[in-house]
């Protein structure tokens, strides 16, 4: 359904309606940079007919990216290559991970984009650490219910260098400086358009799916029946 929004808006712009097309896609806030970076394939689809090969590619290929990063992460944080190949391999071979690579669904491409933020926030300097948020925040806008994920991975960021504390404010400073930025812009948009988006994240964030009261249960029983033995491996994995 998102994905259609992208064809909608595609449309819109192929037909030198700008404001029409910029309406589509900022008229609510649920994941709204998928909608955005949706339009790429979407319009490559205008230009050959509607194929599901090409978002299924398109997206794809940051399922590929994620498996990429995993392997930069390791290598960046003094990783042997041995270690970073293997931690690739796992994450390629985990079927939770596959089950959301099949999909045209805005997970990867998020995930994507924190893979980047932590490893920016990892390398020295202010600059990168100004990208690490302003990263994150992309990848908050991409898919909302990964914002925990992306406040772990700057928090790691920040306990990732050895320096005094008036250096690690500053550098705290920062990462929310660009953590701010992609979401304040979005916001502006919105406004600029007419749609009020704050009213529609806070009514969104109180959207579930299911008794959330059984999650303490479900999360270890859907690891346990997608990856089998395997998720014994991963569990011995932070202890080896």
């Amino acid at each position: 359904g998102r994905y259609g929004t992208s064809r909608s808006a595609a449309a819109e712009f192929l037909n030198a309606h700008f404001r029409a097309g910029l309406d589509q896609l900022f008229s609510s806030a649920d994941h709204l940079f998928f909608k955005v970076i949706g339009v790429v394939p979407a319009l490559i689809e205008n230009r050959i007919g509607e194929n599901p090969l090409v978002p299924a590619f398109f997206f794809g290929s940051f399922s590929v990216g994620v498996i990429y990063f995993v392997w930069r992460l390791v290598r960046s944080q003094k990783g042997s290559p041995i270690e970073g190949l293997f931690a690739a391999f796992l994450t390629a071979a985990c079927n939770s991970f596959f089950y959301y690579s099949r999909h045209v669904f805005p997970y990867d491409l998020a995930l994507c984009f924190f893979m980047v933020a932590a490893l920016c926030g990892f390398s020295p300097g202010r600059a990168n650490s100004f990208w690490a948020g302003i990263l994150a925040g992309v990848g908050f806008i991409t898919y909302n219910g990964y914002w925990w994920f992306g406040g772990v991975m700057l928090c790691l960021a920040l306990c990732a260098h050895r320096e005094s504390f008036a250096d690690r404010i500053s550098r705290a400073t920062l990462i929310l400086l660009g953590l701010a930025v992609p979401i304040l812009a979005v916001l502006g948009i919105g406004a600029t358009l007419g749609h009020n988006l704050v009213v529609f994240y806070v009514g969104f964030s109180k959207t579930v799916t299911g008794d959330m009261g059984i999650a303490w249960r479900f999360i270890p029983e859907f690891f346990w029946m997608s990856e089998r033995y395997l998720s014994r491996f991963l569990a011995l994995a932070p202890f080896v």
